[in-house]
């Protein structure tokens, strides 16, 4: 407890490069061991990363900031750029802030998959703060074997939204993602207190529920109904919408909603979802279409869902910015493991 105490007050004095020697510097004062058991605090000490993690969610976010209600979760993956050949389970991966839709630019870096609360807090109540509450490594196939084997990032984020519902298995949760991870292996592994909300394409191959049996029908009961036309085209043709307020980006906005039952056969099989298209009545903005596999979840929630779950990228951005999350220096399995949702926690 005393090096973790000591770690955790160095690592937010740090300026620049959070390396051990520069964090300890940092807490010069409380630190009364040698430089060397702080760097072992990393790389050999036997400690559970999720502990401290599982410990903030359960003794002190909760408790605080989601006492009732539905507990909402997000999830998403960040790259944090490395340099040298030797760090563990570094790869070449897509970097998001270069890259462009005709541009696609790579950097030598981790990946890693975060789990992250959603809140309101009343000081704020129109923007939304995430906390990391979870995170897990990303390391393609050439890195793993017998002892990490593969998993792809659906698998991990899977695993944390298991863990964390069932730390409490009396409540309800929402999770959103963007609209890379909607999969048929993500769907069919959520947990049954845990309902989803993310983007969908606009050309979506979806189509209607399945229609009531005839009394007398022979055959195998039809599995789905009849093909939808595209969401782009759905949507041009809606002459009726709900017009809400919904709060988007810390700000109340008119929005035209619209919201349907429909199947996603590809990604979801015969689980029926709400569809929900959303539009400005200025025009300035295009359509956005989401699901979310709760049907009775009110549409203009899912809008607000969704445009909450950039808190999760403002995160990202904070941590690396001012805590060190993409440049700490450990290089070894473990170290790597550990240093990065440490800074994370932090």
């Amino acid at each position: 407890k005393e090096t973790f105490a000591v770690l955790v007050t160095g690592w937010v004095l740090c300026l620049g490069r959070h390396t051990i020697t520069r964090i300890i510097d940092s807490a010069a004062e409380q630190a009364q061991k040698h430089v060397s058991s702080y760097r072992r605090f990393f790389s050999r000490a036997r400690w559970d990363p999720d502990k401290p993690f599982v410990d903030l969610l359960v003794k002190t976010l909760v408790p605080l900031l989601a006492t009732t209600g539905k507990i909402d979760l997000a999830g998403d993956d960040s790259t944090c750029a490395k340099s040298g050949r030797s760090v563990a389970f570094a790869g070449y991966f897509r970097d998001a802030v270069r890259s462009t839709i005709t541009r696609r630019v790579v950097h030598w870096a981790h990946c890693w998959v975060v789990l992250s609360l959603q809140v309101r807090v009343p000081l704020w109540p129109r923007r939304v703060i995430a906390f990391p509450i979870m995170a897990r490594l990303y390391r393609k196939e050439a890195d793993c074997g017998k002892r990490y084997p593969f998993r792809t990032r659906h698998e991990l984020l899977l695993e944390m939204v298991a863990k964390v519902s069932g730390l409490l298995p009396e409540r309800d949760f929402t999770l959103t993602v963007d609209g890379g991870y909607p999969s048929r292996e993500l769907l069919a592994g959520l947990p049954r207190n845990v309902q989803l909300v993310s983007r969908i394409r606009s050309d979506a191959a979806l189509n209607d529920l399945a229609p009531k049996p005839r009394v007398k029908a022979r055959g195998r009961r039809r599995q789905k109904g009849e093909r939808l036309p595209s969401l782009a085209d759905i949507a041009a043709g809606v002459k009726h919408w709900d017009r809400r307020m919904v709060v988007t980006y810390g700000r109340r906005r008119l929005r035209l909603l619209h919201s349907f039952p429909a199947l996603w056969w590809q990604v979801a099989k015969a689980r029926p979802f709400l569809v929900v298209i959303v539009r400005d009545p200025a025009t300035k903005e295009k359509d956005d279409f989401f699901f979310t596999t709760d049907l009775n979840m009110d549409p203009g929630r899912v809008a607000e869902l969704y445009a909450g779950r950039w808190a999760i990228e403002e995160a990202f951005r904070e941590s690396k910015q001012l805590i060190g999350f993409d440049d700490v220096q450990g290089w070894s399995p473990r170290s790597v493991e550990r240093q990065a949702p440490f800074a994370l926690l932090t």
